[in-house]
């Protein structure tokens, strides 16, 4: 994930809620930028378990793809999914063996699981669209939005290759409104909803976040 510091520079996060040293995430930056991604361009997108961040790039003669960039730097970024058409939402599985992406290769945006580091072993995973897809913790279960609806395809090893069962309708938020994720146990989901009542609310911010349990408390700035 990235974020902006107080010096105004972007910032790396892993996936785990731990920050990159800060030459490595300059490091990486300025990598990905000699492989003809200008800042402008390049939109990362999601973390991949130590080795590789994963990124969004926008370009002319391809749309939206997805590439890989070396967490620690020293090498230049390389794709992931380049092709006419767009790849867009990357989620790596549990096990960073596999990630789940949306692609409008069939003319709408549908998820597909492919192979991670190196492609080559892609599945289809919904036929009547998809985006937006969350893994859960023990790679089983694989949640994704279709338009309001949030729905859940079974994952499963067949002599080692991975395969999609059965999809499940979980529920339907009521509107189509972007960003959402479940907990890592699949019961629990954080969503964006519009809000019921025109009263102002404040906002909060939380500074010096730690998990549950940690010990660490938690300062809230309104």
């Amino acid at each position: 994930m990235w974020t902006r510091a107080r010096s105004g520079r972007p910032r790396a996060t892993a996936s785990r809620g731990r920050r990159r040293a800060a030459r490595s995430r300059f490091e990486a930056r300025a990598r990905f930028s000699t492989s003809k991604c200008s800042p402008r361009s390049t939109r990362p997108c999601a973390c991949g378990i130590g080795r590789w961040l994963i990124v969004g790039r926008r370009a002319a003669d391809s749309g939206d793809d997805l590439w890989l960039m070396p967490a620690a730097g020293g090498a230049d970024a390389r794709p992931y999914a380049r092709a006419s058409f767009n790849e867009v939402d990357a989620a790596l599985s549990p096990t960073g063996r596999h990630m789940a992406y949306a692609s409008d290769e069939a003319g709408q945006l549908d998820i597909y699981i492919d192979s991670f580091p190196t492609p080559g072993t892609r599945i289809l995973v919904t036929t009547a669209g998809g985006r937006e897809p969350r893994w859960r913790a023990d790679g089983g279960e694989l949640h994704f939005r279709r338009g309001s609806e949030i729905h859940a395809v079974a994952l499963a090893l067949v002599s080692g290759a991975l395969e999609a069962r059965a999809t499940a309708r979980l529920f339907d938020l009521g509107t189509d409104l972007r960003a959402y994720d479940a907990s890592s146990d699949g019961s629990r989901f954080l969503v964006n909803v519009p809000a019921t009542s025109a009263a102002p609310r404040p906002a909060t911010l939380v500074v010096n976040w730690q998990p549950p349990g940690s010990g660490a408390e938690k300062n809230a700035v309104r």
